[in-house]
């Protein structure tokens, strides 16, 4: 029908029967016409590639051919948490000279902000994509990542966002951009968890192997009692779980693995909610946290890991509740981190 009325234009459509001249791939891959591999879901394969004259393919620069992996929208402008992420360079380049090699039609779909204007991380993006295609820079060598598995709880989890945990706007995922991709970390985080809670890292062994290193994030959880003898018990309890812990990725992962215990920001007392504060995250608990302190540096000597004391490195205004950093609170946490671990 629409050769009808113009009968040298390209028409295809993701699903349904077999017509038109173009074999569309949203959120596909390069490849010749008709791979059945290179689509992204199997209601996208077609029963008859013979008439086709040409492949496309098409990702947003948002996710790539990831799937709803962020809040908001993915082909058109998300939300403003997502302005830091985008399909890399490297990736988009990538996929141009596959294109280029089947003879694809490459479309990469770039949304304009509510202002009419690109994102600036996409104008970036693309402005090195146009630097490898012209040759004016070369893609970096393959170097080696370092696999990190991170266990922690809420704020290793994520940014406590209007009544969400966001995985993508962790101190992890930005440990992980901070290290220029020499490190690939694995967010472990899970709301509310306790050292007491240590089994609840036996499925991330099994899950996950070869890791190079391992990162603690815990304590807050188990010292926020009214009741100072649970605290008491509890401080020495975070010495105690945190040992087996150590004893349980090294019998995993072996001698060589690196460890490494992070020490609490604390809270912003003045500001903690008063949901928080009803199930004891006041002073009392942070003077638990400020005693928890000495204590893991001292277990990190004597079992020789790595400590980072992260104690004031959260700004008081950088925190959602009191107790949470906000999304800039993460982002001084894993600033912080990443010097650490590059010292």
């Amino acid at each position: 029908w629409v050769h009808k009325f113009q009968p040298d234009t390209f028409c295809g459509f993701n699903t349904g029967e077999t017509a038109g001249r173009l074999s569309l791939r949203e959120r596909g891959r390069a490849g010749p016409i008709g791979d059945t591999g290179a689509v992204w879901g199997k209601n996208h394969l077609k029963s008859d590639y013979s008439r086709f004259t040409v492949a496309e393919f098409t990702y947003p620069i948002l996710e790539g051919q990831d799937l709803k992996k962020k809040r908001g929208a993915q082909w058109f402008f998300s939300l403003p948490e997502n302005d830091r992420f985008a399909a890399s360079p490297e990736k988009i380049y990538h996929d141009y000279l596959e294109a280029k090699k089947y003879g694809n039609l490459f479309s990469l779909d770039v949304g304009p902000t509510r202002a009419g204007v690109l994102r600036e991380i996409d104008v970036k993006t693309l402005e090195k994509v146009g630097q490898y295609i012209r040759g004016e820079i070369k893609l970096p060598v393959e170097v080696k990542k370092e696999r990190v598995l991170c266990f922690g709880d809420s704020i290793t989890q994520g940014t406590y966002i209007d009544g969400q945990y966001v995985r993508l706007n962790s101190w992890v995922n930005m440990l992980q951009e901070r290290s220029g991709g020499t490190l690939k970390c694995i967010n472990a985080g899970r709301s509310g968890r306790q050292t007491i809670q240590k089994h609840e890292l036996l499925p991330y062994l099994e899950k996950h192997g070869n890791m190079d290193r391992v990162i603690f994030y815990l304590g807050v959880n188990d010292l926020h009692s009214f009741d100072d003898q649970v605290n008491e018990a509890a401080l020495k309890g975070c010495i105690t779980n945190t040992t087996w812990l150590i004893k349980k990725v090294r019998e995993t992962y072996g001698d060589n693995l690196k460890v490494t215990i992070l020490s609490s920001p604390g809270l912003y007392v003045e500001g903690v909610s008063p949901h928080f504060r009803s199930i004891g995250f006041t002073e009392k608990s942070q003077q638990m946290l400020l005693r928890l302190r000495p204590l893991y540096k001292e277990l990190a000597a004597s079992e020789k890991c790595g400590f980072i004391d992260l104690w004031g490195v959260v700004s008081p205004h950088n925190y959602s509740d009191g107790l949470h950093p906000n999304l800039k609170g993460q982002e001084q946490t894993a600033d912080y981190i990443w010097n650490a671990l590059v010292k």
